[in-house]
């Protein structure tokens, strides 16, 4: 498997996964491989529900709103229209936390793969699976100089305000309440799509987020975790390739 972005030189996770069996053997590699693999998976996760989002979007509008106001879809006394309204939102409910869950995950398991794949778990006091985290291993890595780079990049996502955003999403839906989407129609003719979907207005943390596009959260921070999936990638590869077995 390789993952590539534009400008950027591909990550192969065959070459990450075959260093790592020439460093460590086999059986460690077993214990690498799934967070190595399951980075570019919560990516394409999190890309299926946002297209999901918008196909949806696409297709009620076209059936709904090409025509009639939204307000007259909710409230016009149509009960089957209202009804798949209410439907929509349910699932567009569903995608825009999962695709939330899948981008804030990335740190958490990108932690994974660099602590197994730079050979941190075979230390003498190795984190315990349940403390391995984008915290605890920025803080192991910044202690060995080869690995401090890697530690930056990683922090330096974690650091981002959109990927804050897309953590307080993430943590606040998990842990206190779902951040429900809700459809926005522009009547002024100034947008370029009259439709789309926001994140509802929500406080976490002692931080008020305001409500915001799906599309102004969710891009950037799929663009930033991507991008530094592939940095981190290389990276481990180059380290790997310094000291090989």
């Amino acid at each position: 498997m390789i993952l590539m972005l534009s400008r950027m030189k591909p990550w192969s996770i065959a070459d990450t996964r075959r260093l790592v069996e020439a460093r460590f053997g086999r059986a460690h590699l077993d214990r690498a491989a799934p967070s190595l693999n399951s980075l570019p998976e919560r990516l394409h996760y999190a890309r299926y529900h946002y297209q999901e989002i918008q196909r949806l979007l696409g297709s009620f509008t076209e059936l709904h709103l090409a025509t009639k106001p939204l307000l007259f879809v909710i409230h016009g006394g149509d009960e089957a229209s209202r009804e798949e309204f209410e439907v929509l939102m349910i699932e567009v409910g569903s995608h825009s936390t999962a695709c939330v869950q899948s981008i804030h995950a990335i740190s958490d398991i990108m932690a994974h793969a660099v602590y197994h794949g730079l050979g941190h778990s075979l230390d003498v006091s190795p984190l315990p699976d349940r403390d391995i985290s984008a915290a605890s291993v920025l803080n192991r890595l910044r202690h060995v100089p080869a690995h401090a780079a890697i530690a930056e990049v990683m922090s330096r996502m974690c650091r981002d305000s959109c990927y804050k955003n897309v953590a307080a999403l993430a943590n606040k839906s998990k842990h206190q309440s779902i951040v429900k989407p809700v459809l926005n129609e522009d009547f002024t003719g100034s947008r370029a799509q009259r439709h789309e979907f926001r994140f509802s207005a929500f406080q976490y943390g002692g931080r008020d987020f305001p409500e915001a596009t799906l599309a102004s959260v969710l891009d950037p921070a799929y663009e930033l975790a991507s991008r530094t999936i592939v940095e981190v990638g290389n990276m481990l590869n180059s380290v790997l390739v310094q000291n090989p077995a």
